[in-house]
């Protein structure tokens, strides 16, 4: 299905209430997409994995669902195209401390747990939204593409209860920017990601591109310098080796996998093609979604969120190499905000288990502001340090943050032991009253009335303990880094 859209309309003016509206109205359009493939809705789901077996086994009941398939897959792009531009709009009206997620248009595990443990720190996070770069061009390059387009909505479906929720400002927002259209008939947007490119392959390559053509003409014309400049500068990071590093020639062998496995129909003419051919493509798919985040950011007044390392990688060679113009349209300090770059060091993974339950009533109580606070404390050397000091404050961030956990805990223990004191004198006291019952001779010396009355007072100081007790530790346990607490002991 394509949804060209080549004459946008100007945006409507949508309210926040608005704005919200539409959000649930998606959400529920996917949902309803999701229950028709999947028999259930998302939420039943712990794994996607799981979900995609149901899909499976549902085969012979989907072949005969074809037509309610089509309708509600054409009523999500109806809805799409009714709503060009004012979604994006509404958007950068909302104030606050806003993140935009950026590096890929897949929207997976990675990208979900970023957006969970952002969501602790960030007022508002815009989404640019997933499902949509599968209706508005035809993609038929990917080979699983019906798999992937049900993962992205599934993981999307997974922020369904805080967006349903009443909350003082939308947590997330799933923001149609419609990249595929502008990389396909846009010139400006051409352009503009074409002399990203070759700004940041002339920088680290030593040589002067000016348009991407030119980048591969090199390659063929000096093949060996190319491939060792690439190498030397660690400038290409195959898919699904994120973080790991491999040589040049391992790198090809596996970007050749990928493209055999997830784009077969391209994979005879790639096959043929000479290493530093295939490797100029690579870098070009790796560089171009960084265009896409940086528009993104500027436009909606926001910062960058980067769900992986190899994100982070391929933002830094174009922040170091297009530096100059970074800083003048205002993105290098927006973009490089320390706090969000700490929260996604892997050390800090386990801030994405709190489930998103608790984020519903965390920010319900707009408990985000309170983490911001503490989480600015701890990286208050990191404003004025350089990237590569990043390596040496996360811990001291890291530290800080089990400091604090550290510190809730001491309160939940002296919540127990003062209960656990008064438990015991009730105890006691119980056990003088059990005695003055059943020895009568003994009451006058003790000063006790005998009888069930006693009993029944310490009994019930004993039950009015109690609850007092587990009310102190539920509120504990609710709280900030009660819920952090939980999130960290599972992790471990």
């Amino acid at each position: 299905m394509s949804l060209v859209m080549n004459d946008k309309p100007a945006p409507a003016q949508l309210t926040q209430h608005a704005l919200v509206d539409h959000q649930r109205r998606l959400l529920q359009l996917l949902d309803e997409f999701f229950q028709i493939l999947v028999g259930a809705p998302a939420g039943n789901f712990d794994d996607f994995e799981s979900a995609r077996r149901r899909s499976i086994e549902r085969a012979e009941i989907l072949k005969k669902s074809t037509g309610a398939i089509n309708d509600k897959h054409e009523q999500i792009a109806a809805f799409y195209a009714g709503e060009v531009g004012s979604v994006f709009q509404a958007a950068k009206e909302i104030g606050g401390v806003k993140l935009v997620l950026g590096g890929t248009s897949r929207f997976g595990l990675p990208q979900t747990e970023s957006v969970r443990k952002l969501a602790l720190y960030a007022d508002t996070i815009l989404i640019p939204d997933p499902v949509l770069p599968w209706l508005e061009i035809d993609r038929p390059e990917e080979q699983f593409r019906h798999v992937l387009e049900l993962r992205d909505i599934y993981h999307v479906l997974r922020f369904r209860p805080l967006v349903d929720a009443e909350l003082p400002y939308p947590a997330v927002v799933f923001v149609p920017s419609w990249e595929k259209v502008l990389e396909r008939g846009d010139p400006d947007t051409q352009a503009r990601q074409a002399n990203l490119i070759v700004s940041v392959l002339s920088y680290h390559l030593g040589e002067q591109f000016e348009v991407p053509d030119e980048i591969f003409a090199f390659a063929a014309r000096r093949p060996d310098e190319f491939l060792s400049g690439v190498e030397r500068k660690g400038l290409f990071v195959p898919p699904g080796h994120e973080g790991k590093s491999v040589g040049i020639k391992e790198a090809i062998g596996i970007y050749r996998e990928y493209v055999r496995r997830w784009r077969p129909k391209y994979y005879a003419e790639f096959e043929k093609v000479p290493d530093a051919h295939l490797l100029a493509v690579g870098l070009i798919e790796r560089i171009a979604p960084i265009y896409h985040l940086l528009e993104n950011t500027d436009e909606l007044n926001a910062h960058s969120l980067l769900p992986l390392p190899v994100h982070w990688h391929y933002f830094d060679l174009c922040r170091v190499s297009f530096a100059g113009q970074l800083d003048q349209m205002g993105l290098i300090d927006k973009s490089w905000k320390a706090e969000e770059r700490v929260l996604q060091d892997p050390r800090l993974g386990w801030l994405g288990n709190v489930p998103i339950a608790e984020l519903v009533r965390l920010r319900q109580d707009n408990e985000n502001e309170e983490f911001r606070r503490h989480l600015k404390d701890l990286t208050v050397a990191l404003h004025d340090s350089t990237v590569s000091d990043l390596s040496r404050v996360v811990p001291d961030v890291v530290r800080g943050l089990s400091g604090l956990l550290a510190e809730h805990q001491r309160r939940v223990r002296e919540v127990e032991e003062e209960y656990q004191r008064r438990h015991t004198k009730t105890g006691a006291l119980s056990l003088v009253t059990g005695v003055a019952t059943f020895a009568p001779v003994l009451a006058p010396v003790l000063g006790i009335v005998p009888g069930a009355a006693a009993a029944l007072a310490i009994a019930a100081k004993y039950a009015s303990d109690k609850i007092d007790e587990r009310a102190s530790l539920s509120q504990l346990s609710r709280s900030l880094f009660g819920v952090l607490g939980a999130a960290r002991r599972e992790e471990k």
